[in-house]
């Protein structure tokens, strides 16, 4: 891994988020709800509506439920089997409809990147710092190839306390034009871990978050550890 001049502001990243004790769980169970335009076009407006999810730090072993709209599970066991079904999302029919297993799968990915960012830092393939914007500082980094995901370039925009604020990326489970900025927000304390409980996406033009629309919206319930 090469850090390059961001060494210092990932060991920031890594206390203000405490990254020792998200990594000491053995699982964390979370309990949240997400929607939006994105899901909707896939015919799956509300598939994630009350749903928990299981989520190993350790590795990309994620199981999801949900109610809607039938009583759904998704039990993914390595980023493996999450890297191939987030490939098939882009294959045949799916490109056009998903089932809730298929909105599922991409919540997995997500969600598991979203929440064990402060650990994925140390193990990225690179951390470059990049110039200050809008007052914010921000990082650039390139996750290794076996984390399944939004794919390995993904930019974080910190608060003045090393909070991440914004977290942009491509989601590549929808497609290579799929750019978006996340406004991450709404912090609590779950057993010892800030966690954002509200997170707002919208595209993205190159560095310029657009208005609208609101492609995703994700609001957590609630964190437990196991």
């Amino acid at each position: 891994m090469t850090f390059s001049s961001a060494g210092s502001l990932v060991a920031e990243i890594e206390g203000a988020h405490a990254a020792g004790l998200l990594a000491s769980a053995e699982h964390l169970l979370v309990s949240f709800s997400s929607g939006g335009l994105a899901f909707a076009s896939k015919g799956q407006p509300h598939a994630l509506v009350q749903a928990s999810a299981r989520l190993s730090p350790a590795r990309q072993e994620v199981m999801l439920t949900g109610q809607r709209p039938r009583p759904w599970t998704l039990d993914i066991s390595d980023s493996r089997e999450l890297a191939a079904r987030l490939h098939d999302l882009r294959r045949g029919a799916r490109r056009v409809r998903w089932e809730p297993e298929d909105v599922g799968a991409f919540a997995a990915g997500a969600l598991w990147t979203y929440l064990m960012m402060p650990l994925l830092l140390a193990g990225a393939e690179r951390v470059d710092r990049l110039p200050d914007s809008g007052g914010r500082r921000r990082i650039k980094v390139v996750l290794p190839p076996e984390i399944a995901g939004h794919g390995r370039a993904q930019t974080l925009h910190l608060g003045p306390t090393a909070m991440i604020e914004r977290h942009d990326y491509t989601a590549s489970a929808i497609g290579s034009w799929a750019t978006a900025a996340q406004t991450v927000g709404e912090y609590r304390v779950f057993e010892g871990i800030p966690i954002a409980t509200r997170r707002i996406v919208a595209p993205r033009l190159g560095a310029t978050r657009l208005a609208r629309p609101r492609l995703v919206w994700i609001e957590i319930h609630d964190v437990t550890l196991e």
